[in-house]
């Protein structure tokens, strides 16, 4: 007793506590110390904000001493985070984080109503403050070269991140619009997220505005503060993207990589020549992050860049590509451009190209030309995607020329995507009319120049606009014209396109006319099957189709049908009446009767060789076991 308590008085008081009581009365104060510690570390750090799960499973974990010290020392750590500012994302923090700890003061040892009342109150702050959830001060999009020096210029030289706005190509977030000038607002957070027509609205007046020239900045409502987008970064001039490609790369993968990576293989020996694309195609996120304005490298830079190529011990002389996004784009589409933007409203090539289009492969002619000229430099393929229609709007067709003479590796890539003018239409692509003239002069050149070389159409299936019935119509046509793709893109949507503003929506954002959208996962099967039809894993998916569609006519065993029934009703073919069994001699003789040679062969005495003529080995002489002479027989049918 005196070991545990100490020196007790007369009447029962401790004079002196012993160091076991001590440290027992110490004990709980020590962990509620800690608990206050851990909690303000967290707090500080922003425990309860970016990893929020983490630290509500870390209050709710301590013991029941433990966690109202560190709920209060995380709710301090927040507040001085901020140096006493009490944001509304950090109320919201703390709300979730009370919420908790006030579930389970209640209801003690109730683990569950704590964890889905924080969880409930994080779940509503990350709804409503989503965009904003990041807390970064200022982002940038597109390529970024420009924008990250002009951010690094601007910080080494004294000034605040949040006064850095007034850069091209980046984003913030600010509760006053006094700063903000020459913008165009837009619908808010809330409108876009409950009304579908207001969200297309809304993204069609960003994707107007995404040219470095003539954009505007555009401003959104977001709770009650507002997110500001400056308008996109002038593209690199041909000397910025020289300097930018004569960086000292290595050229070689992350040392983090273990073993081979296939996918280097391709890319390795090829070079960018080119960055944007005009193109238009809805589906396709490149105005967003690279443009629609085309800047090129100079034709020195690429030479400089194949000629270091050969100086690698594992290039065989074979330069995989010579491209971009597309190919053949060398310089901007029209020299309007350059002085008003792109046209808000108005597409280069689809469905007809511009009157104002300058078609001109001359330079890229010239590059392949001395790329292919450089010693050491077997062969230079072009394997990015051409651009069909350009091609053909070029009056000098000295580009296709050489296209097919030197520059196809047995199959050149482009992309109709479809058959129906109308689908083609939303996803802003040439008409099937201008597919088919380019295929007649590929045929036309390669029977010129004696090639057998080939064409790999890029075909998706479900896009916006696309039915079942559409579906159908571009397997007949595939048929029609002996074509089996092996490989179909089914159409999924990627941020800051046409196309999933449509399939989100229902809406084209360029009329705001509703329009088809397949998003059943089955519908989609069914209308990626439709273009493989002669696999017979889709055999099932396509006579569905075909029902659904009302094409049962396309059931059958005519030459124009896509698929056989799934029960053959045909009349069995009469099995063929029993054949009695002839003796086979091999390979030689093939059956029936042996020829007398052989017979001669098989009757001679042991030692005698076949008669002159006859194929084979003589017969061995002497040999013990079979008959005499069969070793020289197997001789011969060897």
């Amino acid at each position: 007793m005196t070991e545990r308590m100490g020196v007790l008085s007369s009447d029962g008081r401790c004079l002196q506590p012993s160091p076991l009581a001590v440290r027992a009365m110490l004990r709980p104060a020590a962990r509620r110390l800690a608990a206050v510690g851990i909690g303000f570390a967290g707090g500080w750090a922003v425990l309860y904000g970016a990893l929020m799960p983490f630290g509500l499973g870390l209050t709710l974990g301590l013991a029941e001493d433990c966690f109202a010290p560190c709920a209060a020392g995380a709710a301090l750590g927040l507040l001085l985070h901020g140096l006493g500012a009490l944001s509304l994302r950090s109320l919201c923090q703390l709300c979730a984080l009370g919420a908790a700890v006030a579930a389970r003061w209640l209801l003690p040892q109730k683990f569950v109503p704590a964890a889905l009342a924080g969880c409930g109150t994080l779940t509503g702050m990350a709804l409503c403050f989503a965009l904003g959830s990041s807390g970064a001060d200022l982002l940038l999009y597109g390529m970024g070269e420009r924008s990250v020096v002009e951010v690094a210029d601007a910080l080494s030289g004294g000034l605040d991140i949040k006064d850095i706005t007034y850069i091209a190509g980046s984003c913030y977030m600010t509760s006053s619009l006094e700063r903000v000038y020459d913008y165009e607002l837009i619908e808010s957070y809330e409108d876009v997220a409950a009304d579908r027509k207001k969200y297309a609205s809304a993204f069609m007046k960003q994707y107007r505005e995404q040219d470095a020239i003539r954009g505007k900045r555009l401003v959104q409502p977001h709770g009650n503060a507002y997110i500001v987008v400056n308008p996109p970064s002038m593209p690199l001039s041909e000397e910025e993207l020289d300097a930018v490609y004569d960086l000292p790369y290595t050229r070689a993968p992350h040392p983090s990589y273990r073993g081979e990576i296939p996918a280097l293989k391709e890319v390795k020996f090829s070079l960018a020549s080119c960055r944007g694309c005009f193109g238009g195609c809805n589906f396709c996120s490149l105005a967003f992050h690279q443009g629609r304005m085309i800047t090129s490298r100079s034709i020195e830079s690429c030479v400089r860049e194949v000629e270091g190529f050969t100086r690698d011990p594992k290039f065989k002389g074979y330069v995989h590509d010579v491209g971009g996004p597309s190919a053949n784009f060398r310089h901007p589409s029209c020299k309007d451009q350059l002085k008003r933007g792109m046209c808000r409203n108005k597409n280069c090539l689809a469905p007809y190209p511009c009157k104002n289009l300058d078609p001109d492969h001359s330079e890229y002619v010239e590059l392949l030309r001395r790329l292919r000229a450089i010693p050491g430099v077997k062969k230079v393929f072009v394997r990015s995607g051409i651009r069909y229609d350009y091609m053909l709007c070029d009056d000098n067709d000295a580009f296709f020329r050489e296209l097919v003479r030197y520059h196809i590796s047995g199959q050149l890539k482009v992309a109709p995507e479809h058959c129906i003018d109308t689908v083609l239409d939303y996803m802003g692509k040439p008409h099937i009319g201008t597919y088919e003239r380019f295929m007649d002069e590929y045929r036309q050149l390669n029977n010129k120049y004696d090639k057998e070389q080939y064409v790999v159409p890029y075909l998706m299936s479900s896009h916006p606009g696309s039915t079942l019935s559409d579906a159908v119509a571009l397997a007949e046509y595939l048929n029609r014209r002996g074509r089996q793709p092996e490989q179909v893109q089914d159409f999924y949507p990627t941020p800051g396109t046409i196309s999933t503003c449509m399939y989100h929506t229902g809406i084209d954002p360029r009329t705001m006319k509703p329009v088809y959208v397949a998003k059943t996962p089955h519908e989609k099967d069914m209308q990626r099957a439709l273009l493989q039809w002669r696999r017979p894993d889709k055999r099932r998916l396509v006579i569905q189709a075909l029902h659904e569609a009302g094409r049962e006519d396309l059931i059958g065993f005519g030459k124009d049908c896509l698929v056989r029934p799934m029960t053959d009703r045909r009349k069995p073919a009469k099995a063929a009446e029993p054949q009695p069994p002839q003796r086979k001699y091999g390979k030689v003789y093939g059956g029936g009767k042996k020829p007398a040679a052989a017979r001669s062969a098989q009757n001679a005495k042991p030692g005698k060789s076949a008669k002159p003529g006859r194929a084979g080995k003589p017969a061995a002489s002497g040999k013990s076991g079979g008959k005499p002479g069969r070793s020289g027989a197997k001789g011969g049918r060897r």
